[in-house]
Parts: C-alpha cells; sequence; structure tokens
C-alpha cells in the first residue's frame, strides 16, 4: 500500500513542477531558490529571506569544505549552488520533474559549478545513493508533497554517515485543526496528510536523530507568500501566461491568496529541524 502511496505521490509531484504554470511561478520565486524566507522587516524581498532560512539550516549542520551534501527535491537546483558558493560543499541535487531537472543543469552550467553541484534524476522515497555516503541530507519546503514521509526520513538516516546532520524544514499543519477542514487546507497545498510540527519532531527522535535546532512559526508562510503573489500578479500580461493557459494563472493566483489567508488563520505554519545521526 506504502509503495502505491509513494508512486502516486511522486507522480502528482512530478505533473505539478512539469506544468508549464510552474515556470511562470518559478520566474516569480526568482528564478533560483524555491522556498519559506525568514525576514527582518516588511521591505526585505524575497531572495534576501530565501537565502536567510538556508543560511539558518546550513549553519546549524556546520556545512563546510569537502562535506557531500545530498539535497533531494531540489528545485531548479538554487540552494544547491548557493550552498556550495557560499560553504565550499559538493552537492548531489536530486528532483523527479524534469523541466525542473533541465533548467538546474542549464544554471549549474551557466555558474560554472559542474565540478560541486551534480542535478540528478532521484525520488526521495529511494535514494540513489550508498548507505552512510552523505556528509548531509538537506530538504526544504518539500517533504509535504510526499507519500509516506516516514520512509522519506529513513531514507535520509540511511544514506548519512554517522555523525552526519539532517537539514529539513516543510509546511506543517495545526494539530488542532477539526479533521473536517482538513481536506480544504491540503487542497490549497497541494499536500495530503499533512504533519505538524510535533509529528515531524517526534519521528525524528523516535529515529535516533539528536535534534540541534528547530523552529516553528506562522509568520514565514504569510510574509513569504505576500511577496510571491505580489510578483506573480505583476506576471499576468507575461506571454507565458498564454501558454500557461488564463485559467492555470487565475487558478493559481487564488491559491497564493488562500496561503495567506490559511497562514494568518494560524492553520498552516512552516518549521525546521536540523539533526545529528548518531
Amino acid at each position: 500500500m506504502n509503495e502505491e502511496l509513494n508512486a502516486a505521490a511522486s507522480a502528482a509531484a512530478k505533473e505539478r513542477y512539469d506544468a508549464p504554470i510552474y515556470s511562470l511561478l518559478t520566474q516569480a520565486w526568482g528564478g533560483e531558490m524555491i522556498h519559506v524566507g525568514m525576514f527582518e522587516d516588511n521591505e526585505e524581498p524575497l531572495e534576501v529571506g530565501m537565502e536567510r532560512s538556508s543560511h539558518c539550516l546550513a549553519e546549524a549542520a556546520a556545512l563546510g569544505p569537502d562535506m557531500v551534501v545530498a539535497e533531494v527535491a531540489c528545485g531548479v537546483a538554487g540552494v544547491a549552488r548557493h550552498l556550495a558558493k557560499t560553504y565550499d560543499c559538493k552537492v548531489r541535487a536530486s528532483n523527479i520533474a524534469e523541466t525542473q531537472l533541465a533548467r538546474a543543469q542549464e544554471l549549474t552550467e551557466a555558474d560554472g559549478l559542474e565540478d560541486r553541484v551534480t542535478v540528478e534524476y532521484g525520488d526521495f522515497h529511494e535514494l540513489p545513493y550508498d548507505d552512510g555516503s552523505m556528509d548531509c541530507w538537506w530538504s526544504q519546503d518539500s517533504l509535504y508533497h510526499g507519500g509516506d514521509r516516514l520512509r522519506v526520513l529513513t531514507e535520509a538516516r540511511r544514506v548519512l554517515k554517522s555523525g552526519g546532520r539532517l537539514a529539513l524544514s516543510d509546511f506543517v499543519l495545526d494539530p488542532e485543526i477539526p479533521d473536517a477542514a482538513r481536506p480544504h487546507i491540503e487542497d490549497v497545498v497541494g499536500g495530503s496528510n499533512m504533519w505538524s510540527y510535533e509529528r515531524y519532531r517526534g519521528a525524528l527522535e523516535v529515529m535516533g536523530f539528536r535534534l540541534l535546532e528547530t523552529f516553528q512559526g506562522f509568520r514565514p508562510v504569510s510574509d513569504t507568500f505576500a511577496r510571491l503573489r505580489s510578483r506573480f500578479a505583476e506576471l499576468e500580461a507575461d506571454p507565458a501566461v498564454r501558454e500557461a493557459g488564463p485559467e492555470a494563472y487565475d487558478r493559481t493566483l487564488y491559491r497564493l491568496g488562500l496561503w495567506i489567508e490559511e497562514a494568518d488563520n494560524h492553520h498552516i505554519g512552516w518549521g525546521y529541524w536540523v539533526a545529528e545521526k548518531p
């Protein structure tokens, strides 16, 4: 049953990220990173906040030269390139969306980082890496698309060396939300069976990880999606809207507004966890 769940979740995520409208949304994100940011004031641009959230995880994970990082669900590998340039580490960046993989390879070659960033196909439910081969396993805001999250975390533990670090951030659901409200909220985010902050923390502890640093909050979600929606609204006249379809554009703009609403209602939050494998 879990294999079917994982396959269905991967297929749905692949379809979403390979859709023409997502190329336009990636443009609104800034063309590089695609994840929640942490902002110090209302004037900071999206890119600054996203770099800050990545920096928080990287510092807690103690990234450094000669380390090998497995970044799963890498998008267009913007984080992978940032980590390679900032921390002089090597990154194996994997994804299942072919459109994003092609763009990731183009951008990596343009930056001249092929020696430090490897872009490859990989499903985080079953990674193509040897046991104990990675210094760090990295995922920002992608596990909510997964089928069996315990399987994903088990894979993370498998590929990490002893003493290796897990750096994870993801959207979380308020555990007090009534069951009747969950389908609407999960439809907003495009992910089913969302976990709470506490469930992620508990799963990592049960698996034997030693938690080093954690964070939870709602403000980063609303701050991020307010900026993203504003940028996406400015792209209405872009020729890519014609290719993606006006209905897809309008639907995406509407859903971005729902992200902000549900975060302000303290239904959808965000957290990160940095932990060490014993």
